[in-house]
């Protein structure tokens, strides 16, 4: 059976298969989708973010101090302070 578009009834026309509401549909799923992929790109960009901030953060630092009563270089490590 094709496809209905109009029903006549007592010469009233109801339309039944509105394209501009077919499109009007598909325009907002497409924008919906673009929504999505565009939410998931940014939640990327940010878990990336964090993650580099998280390896900066345990980064090592060192310092070095000299005696010059004992002529001694002195040579230490730790953590960086980010509080």
């Amino acid at each position: 059976m094709p496809d209905v578009t109009t029903f006549n009834i007592g010469g009233t026309s109801i339309n039944v298969k509105d394209e501009t509401a077919r499109s009007v549909a598909s325009a907002a799923q497409s924008a919906a989708e673009t929504a999505k992929s565009t939410a998931n790109t940014a939640n990327s960009t940010a878990q990336n973010a964090l993650q580099i901030a998280q390896a900066i953060e345990e980064l090592g630092r060192v310092e070095v101090s000299y005696a010059s009563e004992s002529e001694t270089i002195t040579i230490t490590t730790s953590n960086h302070d980010i509080s």
